[in-house]
């Protein structure tokens, strides 16, 4: 993990490793492949057989050394008979060569298709944690950008590789059949091409590995500026933020160039020595046609092949550059679409018990893990790694909620409130210790009905870029118009919706940017309502309003837990007076759990302060009013 906090992949991606990986984790990428290699043999056999017919054309055609005509004569027929054959088989192999592209590139296609499935559930089955470990531009490239290179990798550069290795093959067999000295000298000059294939290799893949890592970062930093204009602008923090993506632009073209540059190495002495080795079987051929009785057409043809077997070496030094940026790309997708989640479905899920759900935690203790390069760590190692670095964020934690029961949550910043909730919808797993939520193991729940009867309401709620009441009944597809307006009346809302131009059909912008943050919370309280769930769980939901939104928002508060247990996590006093007991959370421990009343009788304690606090603000002292749990000196 580098200083920024995000994590990079390794910079030695092993390429042939890779493709084998990717054909086992992705079953679209090996459907009918026999199939398809079968018209790329058929083909290869045909640019095999033009040379062998212009041998037999110099030699038996044209009057050649063996040939049949006599004193030089040409027989026409012959040759028109062999003209023909080769248009038959050029047109045969094209054709085969035409299919076998068609239908790599439909694979290459469905293949593509099903990598963006794979990553699309693999990213909304990431743990909370898992997500806050990898940056969004990491992610978006992954799915954007990389697999792009992928779909482009196998819908020209994966034909190329097949076709031109099995061309190789083919012809290598066939020279060593037509004359075994020249083949020889023919193979044994592509040993430096070979050496400086895999010696520029080590060389390109490490590099083309920093530019997919300097495009996640771009990425990354491109959508921190466009969703963080507004307040980039009003800090004047454009110079600095904006010289901030121009480095990594920089770093990007820097990049990119180094690795072009060695692409471009490549490929141009794959060409010289392309000539160097026509040269020496061209060179060698005239020397051996008199002394081993090598006849003139099998010179050409031998001529011919030479170049058949080694242009392909032209086509590799060109598609090695983006093999090694398909294999790259590859490597991060699969390590994305392998990713374990760190909170896993249950094999045996129990169900939940009708009505409201009470919450017990038994000696629980949760670290969060310092999770490296996604994929290439067990969760295990993750949590044993963090226990011993980080430190517990939570420890002995033994609560017992009733069913019904409203039990507020206090705390200072850092304290662990928002950790505690975490456990409780299981957005993470305890490291240590027991969740259960109506008497069950939360961890033996099947996560649609743990989303279902169990909802969480986070401070900063995200909204869609919607209407009102498509944000609401998102959690609830099924309900209708009707039932959405009986919902807000319920909530004591429907004179809140009434105030906007288009009501509840009211667009509220991107991530609720149209609204202000206690309306996005209004609107948050309405979708977890919509669910109808039997435990709630309420991070700071009202952190961030005026006193005419609390207002509003503590009566949909006390309608939403009417007949549901409810956890609210607050810093106003007006919010937790209103619990049933409230619960004292410091450094990762519950230190106090009482009634509001008993604690704030109790001289000494933690909340007793809180009390104090708030009574001195509305007296209209210096204190920071409405809140608790915050610093009040």
């Amino acid at each position: 993990m580098n200083a920024a906090g995000h994590h990079e992949e390794q910079l030695d991606v092993p390429v042939f490793q890779t493709m084998l990986r990717a054909l086992r984790s992705v079953p679209e990428l090996r459907k009918g492949i026999g199939i398809t290699f079968v018209f790329v043999i058929i083909g290869s056999l045909g640019r095999v057989s033009i040379p062998l017919l212009l041998r037999t054309a110099i030699d038996r055609g044209l009057g050649g050394n063996s040939g049949r005509a006599s004193g030089g004569a040409v027989d026409v027929g012959l040759v028109a008979r062999l003209a023909a054959i080769g248009l038959v088989v050029a047109i045969i192999s094209t054709l085969c060569a035409m299919v076998a592209n068609y239908r790599l590139g439909m694979q290459a296609e469905r293949a593509m298709a099903a990598l963006r499935r794979l990553m699309t559930d693999r990213i909304l089955s990431m743990s909370i944690g898992q997500h806050s470990a990898e940056r969004r531009g990491v992610l978006v490239a992954r799915v954007t950008s990389d697999v792009e290179t992928m779909s482009e990798f196998f819908g020209w550069g994966a034909l190329a590789w097949v076709a031109q290795s099995m061309t190789m093959l083919v012809v290598g067999v066939t020279m060593f059949v037509v004359n075994w000295k020249l083949a020889l000298v023919a193979v044994a000059a592509t040993v430096p091409i070979a050496w400086l294939f895999i010696k520029l290799n080590h060389a390109i893949v490490p590099a083309h590995v920093t530019v997919r890592q300097h495009v996640g970062r771009y990425l990354g930093g491109v959508s921190e500026l466009i969703s963080a204009a507004p307040i980039i602008r009003t800090f004047g923090a454009a110079p600095t933020i904006g010289a901030r993506v121009q480095h990594s632009v920089q770093e990007r073209r820097v990049s990119s160039k180094k690795a072009d540059l060695l692409g471009a190495l490549l490929f141009i002495s794959a060409e010289a020595f392309i000539v160097i080795v026509l040269g020496i079987v061209i060179v060698l051929g005239l020397r051996w046609q008199t002394s081993a009785g090598l006849t003139a057409g099998t010179l050409v043809s031998f001529v011919f092949l030479v170049r058949e077997f080694l242009s392909p070496l032209m086509d590799f030094s060109e598609v090695q550059n983006q093999t090694d940026r398909a294999a790259a790309g590859m490597s991060r997708i699969l390590n994305l679409v392998d990713l374990k989640t760190d909170v896993a479905e249950p094999t045996k899920p129990q169900p939940l018990p009708a009505g409201p759900l009470g919450v017990q935690m038994s000696g629980v203790g949760f670290v969060y893990a310092d999770v490296e390069a996604i994929g290439e760590r067990d969760p295990a190692d993750q949590i044993v790694s963090a226990r011993t670095e980080s430190g517990f964020a939570l420890r002995d934690i033994n609560l017992h909620i009733a069913a019904g029961e409203k039990l507020a949550v206090v705390g200072s910043t850092g304290s662990g409130k928002s950790t505690l909730a975490k456990l409780i919808v299981r957005a993470a797993d305890a490291t240590v210790g027991s969740v259960t939520v109506g008497g069950v193991p939360v961890g033996l729940v099947a996560g649609d009905e743990l989303r279902r009867r169990v909802q969480w309401v986070p401070q900063e709620p995200f909204l869609f870029n919607d209407t009102i009441a498509n944000n609401i009944t998102i959690a609830n597809p099924a309900m209708d118009a009707d039932a959405l307006g009986s919902l807000m009346h319920q909530l004591g809302l429907a004179g809140w919706a009434d105030r906007f131009p288009d009501g509840l059909a009211t667009n509220v912008g991107e991530r609720g940017s149209l609204l202000s943050a206690g309306e996005r919370q209004l609107v948050a309280l309405a979708r977890a309502r919509a669910a109808e769930p039997d435990l709630i769980v309420l991070d700071e939901a009202t952190s961030s309003v005026d006193a005419t939104t609390e207002a509003e928002l503590a009566e949909a508060l006390d309608a939403l837990s009417a007949g549901r247990t409810s956890i609210v996590i607050a810093h106003r006093l007006t919010t937790v007076a209103r619990s049933d007991r409230v619960a004292v959370v410091e450094d990762g421990r519950i230190v106090e759990i009482d009634t509001p009343a008993a604690l704030a009788a109790t001289p000494g304690s933690r909340y007793a302060a809180y009390v104090d606090a708030w009574e001195r603000a509305t007296r209209g002292g210096t204190v920071k009013p409405a809140l608790v749990g915050e610093s009040t000196e």
